[in-house]
């Protein structure tokens, strides 16, 4: 409760931004927004939000929940996209388990759509996983913005370190050792737009992504892993909303001496302010049921905050920057993640 009191702002705000937003009514809150033009931005989605998978540590074995837009390529046009995310964690409940870790992801994404409302994808992450650097950059990050320091001056947590580990509820100790460079899983992905909305619905669009055992021992499986999503999005003026939720299945359970949930549930919120013609600000919640099944006092639940800015370059690059952070120490989370990305689109393939 404590943690969804602290999260109550964005929360509250996608509740109420969806509520107002299938309302048939005049609302003053869409007088305030100024609107765009119908001829140049019809559709009920803007840029969309920027879509970063979890980065925590223990994350990385199976398919993550990211937020996404319902929109879809238009027939035959191809985009290629990359993004680097680098990310610091100290999480630790007592004698239970320790996580201190950073990862930095490289991930290369393309999309294609064959025909009108369908398209498909391919994502390939390079990662790598380690002590890192960031711990004295993190500390001096929470302690500008007054953001909880959790474990991090834990005086038996030394710095720049790695150590994932934790105790099960057999007694047994689960522990993973640092993997380096490694070439991640290869996804695939499904997205059908079922409707464009209009003045009183909103966009909807369900996505499939498969995740298959390609990638490296160190952060890989031996099954597959499922993600299907429902995917809204609303706009009001300038003001476009987001939201989704999602159903994960596991068919590999058991690695490093964890044992991972087969099923999870995740979702999120977003909202975006075209802030001009070229320029986009992101703010978004989202979270998920627990990864981990076997270890004691693990949280049940993750929660992270999301800040972005979306940058159009001429009429088919985007540049993404983004920040995310935990509402909370010691919530099986990364502490926080910093992310740039650029897409490109191709027309008319």
């Amino acid at each position: 409760m404590q943690l969804l009191w602290r999260c109550r702002g964005p929360l509250l705000g996608g509740v109420l931004f969806f509520a107002a937003s299938f309302s048939r009514a005049p609302l003053s809150f869409a007088e305030v927004a100024a609107p765009i033009a119908s001829e140049t931005s019809p559709q009920q989605w803007g840029r969309g939000p920027i879509r970063l998978a979890d980065q925590f540590p223990l994350a990385l074995y199976h398919e993550s929940f990211a937020a996404d837009s319902p929109a879809v390529l238009s027939p035959g046009e191809l985009e290629v996209g990359g993004s680097f995310a680098w990310s610091n964690t100290v999480n630790r409940k007592g004698s239970s388990y320790l996580i201190d870790a950073e990862v930095r992801r490289l991930a290369l994404e393309v999309s294609f759509a064959p025909m009108q409302h369908w398209e498909v994808g391919l994502q390939v992450p390079v990662l790598w996983e380690g002590g890192g650097v960031l711990d004295s950059f993190i500390d001096g990050w929470h302690s500008v913005f007054a953001l909880p320091d959790g474990p991090r001056n834990d005086p038996d947590i030394g710095e720049d370190e790695f150590e994932v580990r934790g105790d099960t509820y057999d007694r047994r100790r689960a522990s993973v050792e640092a993997p380096g460079t490694v070439v991640g899983d290869v996804t695939l992905e499904n997205k059908w737009l079922f409707t464009e909305g209009g003045a009183d619905a909103p966009a909807i669009a369900g996505s499939l992504a498969v995740r298959l055992p390609t990638g490296e021992d160190q952060l890989s499986q031996n099954g597959v892993d499922l993600l299907g999503t429902l995917l809204l999005s609303r706009r009001l003026g300038r003001l476009v909303g987001y939201a989704g939720v999602g159903y994960a299945f596991s068919s590999d359970l058991e690695q490093a001496g964890f044992r991972f949930e087969q099923h999870r549930l995740g979702g999120f919120f977003y909202g975006e302010w075209e802030a001009f013609d070229t320029i986009s600000l992101l703010l978004g919640v989202q979270g998920g049921s627990n990864y981990v099944a076997n270890i004691e006092r693990f949280p049940n639940y993750q929660l992270y905050l999301d800040l972005g800015l979306k940058i159009g370059l001429g009429s088919s690059s985007t540049l993404e920057l983004l920040i995310r952070e935990n509402p909370a120490p010691d919530q099986g989370t990364t502490d926080v993640t910093f992310l740039l990305g650029l897409t490109n689109r191709f027309l008319g393939l």
